[in-house]
């Protein structure tokens, strides 16, 4: 896991040091890889990796703050039901 988070860190300063502040980034990854970067932003032990629900398609939003990175959010997964047509509606 320390590797994955490395390697995550590294490509997000190169981000950073690539585009100004104003501009988004959107990166698309494993949940794995996803879950790693969490556990580094909000400050939770690894040991329980598996608390953090990384679902399949979900969005998490990471944003930084002054040289900080902060998690708005994570695992939200709204917008893949708003396209879902229930049977019989």
């Amino acid at each position: 896991m320390e590797k994955v988070c490395a390697r995550m860190l590294s490509f997000i300063t190169k981000l950073n040091e690539q585009y100004p502040e104003q501009q988004r980034v959107v990166l698309v990854s494993h949940g794995g890889s996803i879950r790693v970067l969490l556990h580094h932003v909000l400050g939770f032990d690894r040991k329980n990796f598996w608390e953090i629900a990384i679902d399949n398609a979900s969005i998490s939003l990471i944003k930084r703050e002054d040289e900080k990175m902060k998690a708005v959010y994570y695992n939200r997964v709204d917008h893949l039901e708003a396209g879902v047509k229930k049977e019989g509606g």
